[in-house]
């Protein structure tokens, strides 16, 4: 996330973030609601489980893991009563961490900080499994992966559809068409925020997992 240039170009990136976190917390919303939500969950935990392989194959492990956290903080909320129970606090810190978010940004602070403010359980659950992972073993080898953003999205996108149709072969035979030719929807949405080529999510030198790192190494020194 880059720092403004200018008040105008604050004031545009504030709006385009209030925007864009609106239409997503308003889905996230939805989980309020008995049967509704537990099947947004179920869609959310199908993005996370594909992106999150896409992470793994293509050695992004830092990406995997927080998809993998995320899968699991979806699911968790496809239960009966755990929805119910789970989604008020989730829209909460949805609302919260979002002007957070939006507020850091226009004021200029650091990226590394704004980014990990968290907008939800998945986001903490994601964020603790990675700075876990990286107590445990150490500082991942970047220079390994080889994946793209955009196939991350895309593949997340696999995975919704298959939550959404069932797993029916010829929903998924269109879209896996569609990727091969580069138009599902998550290349689509990759290449209109222009980050089609960036890396996947997990390579980002993030506040947890350096925290991770510097909790392994410093327990290394102790021996």
């Amino acid at each position: 996330m880059s720092t403004p240039s200018s008040a105008g170009d604050a004031g545009i990136g504030l709006g385009l973030n209030w925007l864009t976190a609106a239409a997503d917390k308003g889905m996230e919303g939805l989980g309020a609601v008995p049967v509704v939500g537990q099947a947004v969950s179920g869609i959310q935990s199908g993005y996370h489980l594909l992106a999150g392989g896409y992470d793994a194959v293509t050695g992004d492990r830092d990406g995997a893991v927080a998809h993998g956290a995320q899968a699991l903080s979806s699911a968790a909320m496809v239960v009966p009563g755990v929805n119910g129970v789970l989604s008020g606090i989730d829209t909460t810190m949805g609302i919260a961490g979002t002007g957070a978010r939006a507020a850091g940004e226009y004021f200029g602070v650091d990226s590394a900080i704004v980014d990990s403010i968290p907008t939800g359980i998945g986001d903490v659950n994601a964020m603790s499994a990675v700075a876990a992972t990286n107590a445990i073993l150490g500082a991942e080898d970047k220079t390994d992966n080889t994946g793209t953003r955009g196939g991350e999205i895309s593949a997340g996108m696999m995975g919704m559809t298959m939550m959404m149709t069932g797993g029916n072969p010829l929903a998924m035979a269109a879209q896996g068409a569609s990727w091969a030719m580069g138009g599902d929807p998550g290349t689509v949405i990759a290449n209109e925020f222009g980050v089609a080529s960036n890396p996947t999510s997990g390579t980002e030198p993030t506040l947890a997992s350096q925290a991770g790192v510097m909790a392994h190494d410093y327990i290394a020194d102790l021996f």
